[in-house]
């Protein structure tokens, strides 16, 4: 249980470095497997599953438009604004 515990803290303090990292960019977020969706009736922004986890990314097992989770380093500059 311990070690479940430090890898969601790290994972946390990544997100959050990167996430500092985007502001001070000013970059927006965007996300990989969802398309942001405005329903007509009464305008509520959803997010919509976009098929391409499933589908493309694990089916053909190409992880580079995904963010990097797992590695210990914060991502450089450059390639926040490739993800981005």
């Amino acid at each position: 249980m311990k070690t479940a515990s430090l890898e969601k803290d790290r994972l946390e303090i990544k997100q959050r470095a990167v996430a500092k990292l985007r502001n001070e960019m000013k970059l927006e977020h965007k996300t990989v497997f969802f398309e942001p969706w405005i329903n007509p009736i009464d305008q509520t922004l959803y997010y919509v599953y976009n098929y391409r986890y499933f589908e493309d990314c694990r089916k053909n097992q190409n992880w580079s438009d995904c963010a990097d989770i797992f590695s210990p380093k914060i991502p450089s500059r450059e390639r926040i604004v490739v993800l981005s």
